[in-house]
């Protein structure tokens, strides 16, 4: 995308699972300077460390719920995107930081765009709003309104995703999300998958590069400003059916049975995204399942061969 070349980009959260594959598009687009913006609190810098070598780039140690940092870097920019957030694990254990993230640093990052409002900002939020049941998504929720309120109030060029069920490479293999990682790691080291309820709730699982095609597609299109688009896929599934596909496909054992744990608290057993918006906008949906679970494996198993479980 040309309106990328030789502007200042800033990624928040640029350290983890969708911001590493953000960045790692948006350098290909010659920016003039792409600032890699994290706390490293839930996020590795091993994922996009190869980057730090371009000169373009410039990694920033830095926490969103601290103005007078976050601000400095926003008026350098050009566009923002915004994905640091508190995730829905840490929003049971640290309730109050992931709140603060979620809602000041969301604010933190308005504020400081409203002093320049050339500035375009895409903010990235959570399938989860749809029917908000945790600490975590009515975070997340609340950003949202306020970037809502800021476009209207304010002439704030924001616009808002939401994407649903996202899997794919530099997704963590231990964290509380990213179910289809976290199988085929345990059926990959011969463990069987642990399912947390009885297994029937429902995924539109959504490979990462074609949410990272819709977050592109906003910056892109004004007319996304101030609005918010639903991004999933087709791909209507089960856990329960997932875990049993993963085993067929991939383990040695095929008769392997599943565990089951208790349910998570608020997870939600069906949510109905709709994309009627992001398809008018021009987005399509690329990558289908199967060949979003082949690049998964095989990054899967490089962290199993390196020992390196990010």
């Amino acid at each position: 995308m040309t309106i990328f070349q030789n502007r200042t980009i800033l990624i928040t959260g640029s350290c983890g699972f969708i911001g590493s594959n953000l960045a790692e598009k948006i350098i290909k687009y010659n920016p003039k300077k792409l600032i890699i913006f994290d706390n490293l609190c839930q996020s590795s810098i091993d994922n996009i460390k190869y980057l730090f070598s371009d000169e373009r780039v410039e990694f920033i140690k830095g926490d969103i719920r601290n103005k007078n940092i976050i601000e400095k870097y926003v008026l350098e920019s050009d566009y923002v995107f915004h994905l640091a957030a508190g995730d829905v694990g840490s929003s049971e254990i640290y309730p109050k930081d992931n709140i603060e993230t979620n809602i000041l640093g969301t604010f933190n990052i308005l504020e400081a765009i409203k002093k320049k409002l050339e500035i375009r900002m895409v903010h990235v939020s959570s399938g989860s709003v749809v029917n908000p049941s945790t600490i975590y998504s009515i975070s997340k929720l609340s950003g949202e309104q306020l970037c809502s309120f800021y476009a209207k109030e304010f002439g704030v060029k924001v616009s808002i995703i939401r994407p649903h069920h996202v899997y794919g490479k530099y997704q963590n293999i231990f964290g509380t999300s990213g179910v289809i990682n976290k199988f085929l790691y345990r059926i990959l080291i011969n463990k069987s998958p642990i399912i947390f309820g009885d297994g029937s709730q429902r995924k539109r699982f959504t490979y990462v590069q074609d949410v990272i095609s819709a977050i592109l597609l906003l910056a892109e299109k004004d007319k996304s400003i101030g609005k918010i688009y639903d991004v999933a896929s087709n791909t209507d599934i089960s856990i329960k059916k997932l875990a049993k596909i993963l085993i067929k496909k991939y383990a040695k054992d095929k008769k392997m049975k599943l565990i089951y744990d208790k349910p998570k608290i608020g997870e939600n057993m069906q949510l109905f995204p709709d994309i009627t918006n992001i398809k008018r906008l021009g987005w399509k949906q690329k990558w289908d399942f199967e060949n979003g679970l082949t690049v998964s494996k095989s990054w899967v198993e490089s962290k199993i061969r390196n020992k390196n479980y990010v």
